[in-house]
């Protein structure tokens, strides 16, 4: 079914689950206790019982264990990236320019993801640091300008939009992506950074201070007041895209422990079994566990396509070779407009 672009949706998705673990199945499993008790009744004569309980219990857990295939093979290395080094998580190496540019252009669908939520404000928007309950149908659109190679030094638009199940909204946020290295560093071709409006009209904490030595961290224009660092950590062409976040927020969902936020992109909005193991042995081989990610509801599909214009973007760079992207169709119309002033997150 199509989602229309007005506020009043007539039926909405199922609400999808919040929590860590429910990434394939649920697994049962019974457990057996056993009691004892003692019954003493005085009367004319004393009566001493022992009576033996045995109750049967069934639980539900949500941990699944996923082991790596020796079967599972990739085309791309991976190697430690300092940013992860605290957890051990490994990013792809060696990308050349045109593989970048491949894997950061086109369409996505979110099909799992970390589970965040950081303000319950109704002008939260949902995306990349909101794939909690309302969000469901996300999308991540990257421009398809300059389609040869991917350019160190030239930033590329993005759109991160979604449907809000309780406000009956598609929201989009307006997204740019740059390499924060030049070609020639070790991890040139593994970290970007993302900026973008915001999601929250307050600041997301972070747990400790992300350290940006070396890099080159310039957003676009001044309405791009959030910074994601993000890396690719796993990668097939034409099949999905695996980005985790260094930033460290204090995640609600993981009080007890920092976990990185990771996101399962996919160009299937229904993607197959295959590609789902995939996804989890390229997980496996990053050092993350599968199970911290949670199923995003693609039911209802966003069909109509975006339109990049860069006026609407706001960008204070002139390098585009176009003044559109050859993503074309009637635009949706957007929770913000362009002219309007949402929410930013610093």
């Amino acid at each position: 079914p199509s989602v229309p672009t007005s506020p009043s949706v007539p039926s909405e998705p199922s609400v999808p689950t919040v929590l860590p673990g429910d990434i394939n199945n649920v697994v049962q499993q019974t457990s057996v206790s056993k009691s004892s008790a003692t019954k003493s009744i005085n009367n004319d004569s004393f009566t001493s019982s022992s009576t033996s309980t045995t109750t049967t219990t069934t639980v539900e857990t949500s941990t699944v264990v996923i082991d790596i295939s020796l079967d599972f093979t990739s085309v791309y290395e991976v190697a430690q990236c300092d940013l992860f080094s605290v957890y051990n998580i490994q990013t792809l190496k060696s990308l050349d320019s045109k593989t970048i540019r491949q894997a950061l252009s086109g369409k996505y669908y979110l099909t799992e993801a970390t589970p965040c939520s950081y303000f319950d404000s109704p002008d939260a928007r949902v995306g990349i640091l909101n794939t909690a309950f309302p969000a469901c149908s996300m999308q991540l659109i990257f421009d398809d300008i300059s389609m040869d190679a991917w350019d160190y030094n030239t930033p590329h638009m993005v759109m991160d939009r979604g449907y809000n199940m309780k406000t009956g909204e598609i929201q989009e946020t307006r997204s740019y992506i740059s390499s924060v290295y030049s070609e020639d560093h070790p991890y040139g071709s593994t970290v970007f950074a993302l900026y973008s409006e915001g999601y929250y009209p307050d600041t997301i904490e972070e747990l400790t201070q992300l350290k940006l030595d070396g890099m080159i961290c310039k957003p676009p224009s001044d309405i791009y007041k959030n910074q994601i660092i993000a890396s690719i950590i796993g990668y097939n062409e034409d099949d999905y895209l695996l980005l985790c976040i260094a930033n460290q927020y204090k995640n609600p969902f993981f009080s007890s422990e920092p976990v990185y936020q990771v996101y399962a992109y996919t160009r299937d909005r229904i993607p197959s079994q295959a590609t789902m193991n995939n996804i989890n042995q390229e997980l496996l081989r990053a050092g993350y566990n599968p199970n911290y990610l949670i199923k995003i509801d693609q039911t209802t599909e966003i069909e109509v396509e975006y339109v990049f214009e860069t006026s609407y973007y706001e960008s204070t760079f002139s390098c585009w070779s176009s003044s559109s992207s050859s993503y074309k169709s009637t635009k949706i119309t957007s929770s913000y407009s362009s002219s309007s002033n949402p929410p930013l997150v610093t």
